[in-house]
């Protein structure tokens, strides 16, 4: 027999729908004359049947036992009601709560925690309420990686790494690769910005960057010792900038030590032009010009007097003109003997 309401196929004797639950009975053509397929000798006149002497006997039933078969009739049809209600709410939840396992497998969570709902609302079983907690700690966990993730894209390894240390992954093998992957490229990101900030000598930055991850991950063993290492450099480097701020600091005292006794020298050599001066050494040679480069034109001894002329730098020292020559003026300040 075809059920109206959903179309499937059932037995010619079925009172209702196995697919739908449709009550057959409505569907019944009562118009027409059902065939009994039982044995019609059974049905056929009998004349043992017929009371001897051709007295009729009555076999109806009296009022008292008709209602009481009717009673039979509507007790059994509220108890038939009953089962097939219950039977077929049992498999109404069964299909719900086979949809919902099946989403929570497929991580389809907000289909499934909506399932759950509908069988919490309709059971009240704790066993529902369980599921619907697990699966708001899972959807809280999938936007605590989002954001993890976002965080990390923006550079912002501090939070990126706070949201990560909230996640529980105890039971999930493949979330805690999610996490353990993010987690080490925060790690690789935060060493390229402490490498960056060192290469442009920022200790400072580095090391206060570096305290601000530690707060965040305080048992991080590798920022510890980057921390320790960029301690030590920073010291270093603060020592060696001292010691180069302490050579400059010299080399510019005696640069100025120097310019000052150029600056005497220049003063004296300039006060010897159109002077007599007197050979204190040995002996002095008058060159043909101004440096040990020029020949030696003749010699001068001590006590000899020479007129300077002009005077002038070279070799690292005064070369005075005297007229047909050049000589030193050490020979002539008692520098040279």
């Amino acid at each position: 027999m075809k059920c109206r309401n959903c179309g499937k196929e059932n037995k010619e004797d079925a009172l209702f729908c196995m697919d739908c639950g449709h009550d057959l009975r409505e569907d019944r053509d009562f118009s027409k004359t059902e065939i009994i397929n039982k044995d019609h000798s059974y049905y056929e006149e009998d004349d043992t049947k017929i009371v001897k002497n051709n007295s009729f006997k009555d076999n109806s039933m009296g009022l008292k036992q008709k209602g009481l078969v009717f009673g039979l009739v509507v007790v059994g049809l509220i108890v038939f009601s009953l089962i097939f209600n219950f039977g077929f709410s049992k498999y109404k939840y069964s299909k719900l709560e086979t949809s919902a396992k099946a989403n929570l497998e497929a991580k389809n969570y907000k289909e499934a925690r909506e399932k759950f709902s509908q069988l919490y609302e309709k059971s009240s079983d704790k066993k529902y309420l369980d599921e619907i907690n697990k699966i708001d700690k899972m959807l809280e966990t999938k936007d605590l990686l989002n954001k993890a993730n976002k965080k990390y894209e923006e550079r912002d390894y501090e939070t990126s790494l706070a949201n990560l240390k909230e996640i529980q992954t105890e039971d999930d093998d493949e979330l805690r690769e999610k996490v353990d992957g993010l987690i080490k490229k925060n790690y690789d990101g935060i060493k390229s910005e402490i490498m960056q900030l060192k290469a442009n000598n920022n200790y400072e930055g580095a090391i206060n960057r570096l305290n601000e991850y530690l707060t965040v991950d305080p048992d991080n063993a590798d920022f510890k010792k980057m921390l320790e290492d960029l301690n030590l450099e920073k010291t270093n480097d603060e020592k060696k900038a001292q010691e180069e701020s302490e050579a400059t600091k010299q080399k510019a005292r005696a640069d100025e030590l120097e310019a000052q006794i150029q600056r005497l020298q220049n003063l004296e050599v300039s006060s010897l032009v159109g002077t007599y001066q007197f050979v204190t050494s040995g002996k002095a040679n008058v060159r043909s010009g101004p440096g040990f480069a020029y020949s030696i034109s003749y010699v001068l001894h001590r006590g000899d007097s020479v007129y300077v002329y002009d005077t002038r730098r070279s070799d690292g020292r005064t070369w005075c003109n005297i007229g047909d020559g050049w000589i030193s003026y050490r020979t002539l300040n008692g520098e040279a003997k």
